[in-house]
């Protein structure tokens, strides 16, 4: 399947900015085929620019910690590297920490419906919400949610792990999760939201079947002490700090998981700054 960056078919093209090419993150492409007609995204979008970068190669990192595999609770840090030092050297600490809650199964190794948020480094991609326009002060590329918009989260169609139009293709996937919450439940956990490039690729376990997850975001918080279906989530007003303080061009990622896989990260130098203690 063509996973082009925040593609449309749409007549009319009901996203402008996929049309125009315009947004930070990077050029909107159309679409063509089957199997990527009425596609409005794939996982991660165009700002997934930190895909299999390596820290050297990254200047803004969200580290992400649950300190258990069944922690349903964590703190986030943004870090930021000068861009005039060398790799392994210049990382300071800008942001947190962030109170965020996890899914409900914990974190660690994802499979599709496990409510577990999964655990490894990924690239940020584009934001999105329900309103036409980003907030203030937001560099990296946003999408407004068109009323219909769905995340496929069968992974046997071969939309999985993109967002598309109810409607459109909705013969090509049996289930979904509306990205326009406010119009089905009534409530703002959507209403900003950033894509996580987890398996962006929409792959399944070639064993089982069974998908690798999908739809993972950091978006609002329902209360502090409410777990996700596989999220990261956050008061309103910390994730819009964090919206304004993402650059596109210092190619962002989430290095998410357990205290122990993090520290053991560090130890071996895939991760050029301590693990944070909890306070």
């Amino acid at each position: 399947m063509n996973r082009a960056p925040w593609a449309s078919t749409w007549a009319g093209c009901l996203w402008a900015v996929a049309c125009s090419g315009t947004g930070s993150g990077g050029e909107a492409v159309v679409s063509e085929g089957e199997d990527s007609a009425g596609v409005v995204a794939p996982a991660g979008g165009s700002n997934s620019a930190g895909r299999g970068l390596t820290q050297g190669q990254t200047r803004q990192e969200l580290l992400v910690v649950a300190e258990t595999d069944t922690s349903t609770t964590g703190r986030l840090y943004a870090w930021v590297r000068s861009d005039t030092e060398p790799s392994g050297a210049g990382w300071s600490q800008a942001l947190g920490p962030v109170e965020v809650v996890f899914g409900r199964g914990g974190v660690g190794p994802k499979r599709e419906g496990d409510g577990r948020s999964p655990e490894g480094r990924f690239p940020v991609g584009d934001a999105f919400g329900y309103g036409a326009e980003a907030p203030e002060a937001v560099r990296i590329a946003y999408r407004p949610m068109p009323p219909g918009a769905v995340c496929v989260d069968d992974a046997q169609s071969s939309l999985y792990n993109t967002v598309a139009e109810r409607g459109a293709r909705e013969d090509r996937f049996a289930s979904s999760e509306p990205m326009r919450r406010d119009l089905v439940f009534g409530d703002s956990l959507y209403e900003w939201g950033v894509w996580i490039g987890y398996n962006a690729e929409g792959r399944s376990d070639p064993d089982t079947g069974q998908g690798l997850g999908s739809c993972i975001f950091l978006h609002v918080w329902r209360s502090p002490d409410s777990p996700t279906a596989g999220c990261t989530a956050m008061s309103r007003h910390d994730l819009l700090r964090l919206l304004a303080w993402l650059d596109p061009s210092a190619s962002p990622v989430v290095v998410q998981g357990r205290r122990a896989y993090l520290e053991r990260l560090h130890e071996e130098g895939q991760l050029d700054y301590p693990v944070p203690q909890p306070q």
